[in-house]
């Protein structure tokens, strides 16, 4: 879903070539992006196209990026990257370097450019200071926030049913614009405090989403479960129906089929998916990405 919402393509063998550029620390599951300069069909070629770049660049970093289906040897790759080290011009610094370039070889074709690699000290987050037993995991709430989005970090996000957060941290750490909001008061207090853990800063309403007035290029709701808060189906109605009034992109997560209520409030479901949580008590959560339908 992520692929296809971000990248409009589907990932296949793990690998996607696309236009766009996005940070890949965007995503839970997208470990790398690389932004190639040079292509040839064979090795040599790519060194003599590299020699006539004269590539100069201070604390570099060579690293060769192992794709699905390349057999080269690992001594083999020790020895390429020698070769590619020694046409940049400039000091390299393996520790720290300012810059990484790399190397790869998918389908006869070999590559070189800029590797820009995913962080990954947004898992932090798993010990945030509150957690609800059925929040979302990490690795969801981010990619809610990736979806939401579609990796555009100017988009203008919300959380209609924040809780303590768990989606806020993540929107956030991927420099998301985003705010939360929730009628429940302890929730609230939650998630600021989750929040100020971590040195971010959203903006949290607490009161009832009907009553925002504010609009937005896109907005999340992680419906209540009536595991631990009551919900029924016209709480469930009227939720989605007053965000709607706040954005056009919605992506909602529910437990149960809300066809009904999503047709019923205007939107068209442009993509869906479950994910399986697991837990003290486990069941499906089903992924609803709508948008506005055209009037």
């Amino acid at each position: 879903m992520e692929s296809r919402q971000i990248f409009n393509e589907e990932l296949l063998d793990k690998l996607l070539f696309s236009n766009l550029k996005v940070d890949p620390s965007i995503s839970a599951f997208i470990k790398n992006r690389f932004e190639i300069s040079i292509s040839a069909d064979s090795y040599s070629g790519l060194l003599e196209k590299l020699k006539e770049e004269n590539v100069c660049a201070t604390g570099f970093k060579a690293e060769y990026m192992v794709l699905e289906g390349d057999p080269t040897e690992y001594t083999e790759r020790l020895k390429k990257l020698k070769d590619i080290g020694t046409i940049i011009e400039g000091k390299p610094d393996v520790q720290n370097p300012s810059i990484i370039y790399s190397i790869c070889n998918t389908k006869d074709i070999w590559y070189f450019g800029v590797l820009i690699k995913r962080k990954t000290d947004w898992r932090k987050h798993i010990n945030k200071p509150y957690s609800f037993s059925n929040s979302l995991c990490i690795h969801i709430a981010k990619t809610l926030a990736s979806v939401s989005s579609k990796g555009d970090k100017t988009t203008k996000l919300l959380d209609a049913c924040c809780g303590v957060g768990t989606v806020l941290l993540e929107a956030c750490y991927s420099g998301l614009s985003i705010e939360g909001c929730d009628i429940n008061l302890k929730s609230i207090k939650h998630t600021t405090q989750n929040l100020e853990h971590y040195k971010y800063t959203s903006t949290v309403h607490c009161m009832d989403v009907k009553d925002l007035t504010q609009q937005y290029d896109a907005a999340i709701i992680d419906l209540p479960y009536n595991l631990y808060s009551y919900s029924d189906d016209v709480i469930t109605t009227n939720i989605i129906e007053s965000t709607v009034k706040l954005a056009s992109r919605i992506v909602i997560v529910s437990k149960s089929d809300i066809k009904a209520a999503i047709t019923k409030s205007g939107l068209k479901i442009i993509d869906f998916c479950t994910v399986e949580k697991r837990g003290r008590s486990t069941f499906t959560r089903s992924i609803w990405v709508c948008e506005k339908e055209v009037q």
